[in-house]
């Protein structure tokens, strides 16, 4: 049971991803990302009426992606080991081999990351998964655009979008589903790690990354909503090196989706926010990476950015880490 209605999945169909399917994909340009004004507040009516007459495949069908804009290269993709493919999630992502020249043009493994809204998870099923989906796909390619310059060090090289329509079972329809390629990298995510086999030196070092990095994207004005240890990628034989992984709920413009602000630019985008204000205290969900005095270090790790706190920034973003009147903890 999930939201306010019954749970979708009994009633979907097995999942078609596994190992040696065979599947062709069709260039695609996406839409334009979502804005929060834009996002999906629940569904109509008549998508409730359609949803439990037509069954969640072909209410897939007959509620397609937004449309963008399809191009002409074609691509003969083999599944070849499942990363995370479940019911219900909110994407599917497995390595595949592409039967296609030379295809992808960086050497290395390439992953498929679907944005299935058959699968998609049902906890908040008061949402149409369909548009949910339109926006996440939307709004990862544009991040993997804007962040061009940083895919193949602190991103995953992007080699495409891309879309891909699947039979429906007992039905002469199909349903269509957006896709992205990316590269493949081999490592552990921080969730998975165990911090103990961390050296605090080299802790320390990936968490400045984490921040110089994340720093860099509110830079260009991109607000990580899901900035997590499990979207967060240790490379094997470089883990002081951070590879961040995902972008399906990023927000832009410096507008956070599910909060009020006076006017739109109340974060002052286009200015640089030093982490001594926007990472003065310390992150719970990398607390377990921790075990040091957090703003003495954020301080002297960060000290040569103090110059570009402007009186209108502390008054938005608050006091710095050498400041006493806030907690140690978010």
């Amino acid at each position: 049971m999930g939201g306010h209605f019954m749970s979708l999945s009994p009633l979907r169909p097995s999942l078609p991803y596994v190992p040696g399917w065979k599947f062709t994909v069709q260039s695609h340009l996406p839409p334009p990302p979502f804005t929060a004004t834009q996002r999906q507040r629940g569904y109509t009516g008549q998508e409730l009426e359609d949803l439990w007459q037509l069954g969640p495949a072909e209410f897939c069908a007959q509620y397609p992606p937004l449309l963008g804009e399809m191009g002409s290269e074609k691509i003969n993709l083999e599944i070849i080991d499942l990363l995370k493919v479940k019911e219900p999630c909110n994407s599917q992502t497995f390595t595949v081999k592409v039967n296609q020249g030379n295809f992808p043009p960086h050497s290395g493994k390439v992953v498929a990351k679907l944005y299935d809204p058959l699968y998609y998870d049902d906890a908040d099923n008061w949402k149409s998964p369909c548009r949910i989906q339109d926006e996440k796909y939307s709004r990862e390619t544009h991040a993997y655009s804007v962040l061009s310059e940083f895919q193949g060090s602190r991103i995953p090289y992007m080699y495409g979008s891309y879309s891909l329509d699947i039979p429906i079972e007992n039905s002469n329809k199909v349903r269509t589903v957006r896709l992205i390629l990316l590269e493949y990298i081999p490592g552990v995510d921080m969730q998975t790690a165990a911090p103990s086999d961390f050296d605090q030196e080299t802790r320390q070092e990936i968490m400045k990354n984490i921040i110089e990095f994340e720093s860099t994207v509110f830079f260009k004005d991109i607000i990580l909503q899901d900035n997590h240890p499990r979207n967060i990628i240790l490379p094997k034989g470089d883990p002081k090196r951070t590879v961040l992984i995902d972008f399906a709920d990023v927000a832009f413009n410096r507008r956070f989706e599910d909060r009020y602000f006076p006017h739109p630019d109340f974060l002052l985008p286009g200015q640089y926010i030093s982490p001594l204000l926007r990472w003065r205290t310390k992150k719970t969900a990398f607390s377990n990476w921790i075990d040091w005095e957090w703003r003495p270090w954020l301080k002297a790790q960060f000290a040569h950015t103090s110059s570009t706190i402007t009186p209108e920034i502390r008054e938005v973003f608050g006091p710095s880490s050498d400041s006493e009147d806030s907690d140690d903890s978010d």
